[in-house]
């Protein structure tokens, strides 16, 4: 399962996951699958989407979040996006409108619709921590952590500079493992509460291109 995920992931994360970790996820998976008591999220052919959308060689930018969706139509193998239509009587979710609600205070343009998924073809890999989720399963988070591992260890490798955007406490688990010329940014969840937990103003695509500099910033905006 692992060594077929295309954009030169495969390979290089079953040379970094332990044996005992690999089958691990291999199993689990294959539980939840062959299981109808539960709804899992994303659908089977879109849980490694994000780094197929973005080859290993090609990223500049991580996106760091937490669970898919839990909600059918939202959930679509990249982190924190929808796709660009919905099915019917199924909303934005709350925190894509604070992302979009922060790129245009930062002055790039993002329509209320917009998805991020044109993010991809600029080297942004949106990558939830955990890339599946079932509401009857809470497994998931612990099972998918040495895949995230070996995710953000295979990125640091490289030589060109990666910001990694690390939104939430949970985000933030990896910022050890982030050296330079690497640079992790990091923000509150977009949906942190609390008067200290503020998404917004935390700038966080700016401080991104900064870490970047000019030749590998990119451009946010949507649409």
């Amino acid at each position: 399962m692992i060594e077929s995920i295309g954009g030169g992931w495969g390979g290089t994360l079953v040379g970094r996951l332990a044996v005992s970790d690999r089958e691990a996820l291999e199993a689990f998976l294959a539980d939840v699958w062959a299981s109808r008591e539960c709804e899992v999220y994303p659908s089977k052919g879109q849980v490694f989407r994000a780094l197929e959308m973005t080859p290993l060689v090609e990223v500049k930018a991580v996106i760091v979040g937490q669970d898919p969706y839990p909600t059918k139509g939202q959930a679509c193998g990249l982190a924190f996006s929808v796709p660009q239509i919905l099915p019917p009587r199924i909303r934005r979710p709350h925190s894509l409108g604070r992302i979009l609600t922060e790129l245009r205070r930062e002055g790039y343009r993002a329509p209320k619709r917009a998805t991020l998924e044109p993010w991809t073809d600029q080297g942004v890999l949106l990558l939830n921590s955990a890339l599946t989720y079932s509401v009857d399963d809470a497994g998931h988070s612990r099972v998918w952590k040495p895949f995230t591992t070996a995710v953000i260890r295979a990125l640091v490798e490289r030589t060109d500079p990666i910001a990694f955007l690390l939104w939430g406490k949970h985000a933030q688990e990896w910022r050890d493992l982030i050296k330079t010329p690497h640079k992790a940014v990091c923000s509150p969840h977009p949906m942190a509460r609390g008067r200290a937990a503020h998404f917004a103003r935390s700038s966080p695509f700016s401080r991104a291109n900064a870490a970047l500099g000019d030749e590998r910033k990119i451009d946010w905006s949507l649409g």
